[in-house]
């Protein structure tokens, strides 16, 4: 039996590059699961932005909102990461098999009945 050839895109700045555990094909990531370092500057300059627009209405109040702009930037920061877990040759995704082995599979089966 011969291995199926699957294209392999290639990532501009990929931050992970790893096999897929069901197909075996090749993929690449643009996001970590976790922010850098310079997501954190972007984050403490946002913030002290809006801080800044907000200025001549709320004073040092305007701190209220960063907690909000960070937990917001995380969970886009997240949503975006996971967006790009699933492989997109056999619909396989790591984070659905840690959670729940049938999920996944419920998953995978609904990837290949939407390509028929």
């Amino acid at each position: 039996m011969e291995a199926v050839k699957r294209p392999w895109y290639r990532i501009k700045k990929a931050q992970m590059s790893f096999l897929c555990a069901l197909c075996g094909s090749q993929r690449q990531m643009s996001l970590r699961s976790r922010p850098s370092v310079r997501n954190y500057i972007q984050m403490t300059l946002l913030i002290s932005l809006v801080c800044a627009l907000l200025w001549p209405w709320m004073d040092y109040r305007g701190l209220v909102f960063a907690p909000f702009i960070w937990v917001l930037w995380e969970l886009i920061h997240y949503g975006l990461f996971r967006r790009q877990l699933p492989c997109p040759h056999c619909g396989f995704d790591v984070a659905w098999y840690a959670k729940d082995v049938r999920v996944a599979k419920r998953k995978v089966r609904e990837f290949w009945e939407k390509l028929d």
